[in-house]
């Protein structure tokens, strides 16, 4: 019974987290480049800003986050070129470099 339930926590390590919703607020024509920025890497805006808001919660950390690490239980996103598709689970990678390396 130990062996199954060690099973049990590995897989449950593995699967992605629960979605959370959060607002945010910022000024109309900046939300609109917002659109137009998630929509470019083909997001929804609510994926989009939830992963930038990542990626910089990585940068800020100095290297006490990273990327592929924190992102590993990361939910499945949706593709905006795949409508009727299934989300698929991209675990940090896929529409566009998310990791930044350097702020002017």
């Amino acid at each position: 019974m130990v062996v199954a339930r060690e099973i049990r926590e590995q897989i449950a390590e593995q699967m992605p987290e629960r979605r959370l919703q959060s607002r945010f607020t910022t000024f109309e024509s900046a939300f609109r480049e917002i659109e137009d920025a998630a929509f470019n890497r083909r997001m929804t805006t609510r994926d989009f800003v939830g992963r930038a808001a990542l990626a910089f919660a990585v940068f800020d950390s100095e290297g006490a986050l990273l990327w592929d690490e924190i992102t590993q239980n990361e939910p499945p996103m949706t593709d905006l070129v795949r409508p009727g598709f299934a989300k698929d689970r991209l675990r940090g990678h896929g529409h566009g470099n998310w990791q930044i390396v350097r702020l002017r």
